[in-house]
């Protein structure tokens, strides 16, 4: 079995020092609750008996951190350096971090990522004014197509009537006029609708043509 442990690693030695902090205000709190003020003589000018038990229970603390050092570790540092690494930093000296070969190589693949984002958008914006007005002009292909079907199929629909109307009075050149107007406003009905889908593919065209622009300023930034 194996007896020897891994060290405890701390990532910077102000770790260690807000340790030692935190340790002497507990003291400090003990102390002033077992040895208040009010309980020293007047014509005392210090707490002799205090004094003598926070001179030992600094001396436990002293003993006690410099004997956990040796199972410290402090950023990678150890024994000497580690010393001299609190040493400047209780001088308040500005700290280097060490080079850490993980963070480094993570931090390059960031960067490639990054990059080829940065590739792709600007193929994006070389290649989306055309694919947009493609697809715009093939959608305006589709509704002319559309209008011209819906239209042929009302003039073939009112020429169907009239035609019915001569076969059935057997007498061709007279009309039942009554009859005509009735087709006539069936038929100028569908038109007036296929004049409405010609207004909204106008207004389609209208907002394809500011978006094909727009983005063909974002291209050229």
């Amino acid at each position: 079995m194996e007896t020897t442990h891994r060290k405890i690693e701390l990532q910077s030695p102000l770790d260690l020092l807000y340790l030692q902090s935190n340790a002497s205000s507990l003291l400090r709190a003990k102390l002033d609750l077992h040895f208040p003020p009010s309980a020293a003589p007047p014509s005392a000018s210090d707490d002799i008996l205090k004094s003598r038990v926070q001179d030992l229970c600094n001396s436990y603390l002293t003993r006690v951190f410099s004997s956990a050092k040796e199972n410290l570790s402090i950023n990678g540092l150890e024994n000497k350096q580690m010393d001299e690494a609190i040493t400047a930093a209780e001088k308040g000296e500005e700290e280097q971090e060490a080079y850490d070969g993980k963070l480094g190589l993570k931090l390059r693949e960031l960067s490639g990522k990054i990059e080829a984002l940065n590739l792709q958008l600007a193929m994006m914006r070389r290649e989306a004014p055309a694919r947009a007005a493609a697809a715009y002009a093939a959608g305006l292909q589709d509704d002319d197509v559309a209008f011209t079907q819906s239209r042929t199929a009302a003039e073939q629909e009112v020429s169907k009537r009239i035609q019915e109307e001569q076969d059935l009075c057997g007498v061709k050149g007279v009309r039942d006029w009554d009859e005509c107007e009735r087709n006539w406003r069936i038929a100028t009905e569908g038109l007036v609708g296929v004049k409405e889908g010609i207004g909204a593919t106008s207004a389609r065209l209208v907002q394809a043509r500011d978006v094909v622009e727009y983005l063909d300023q974002k291209g050229g930034k």
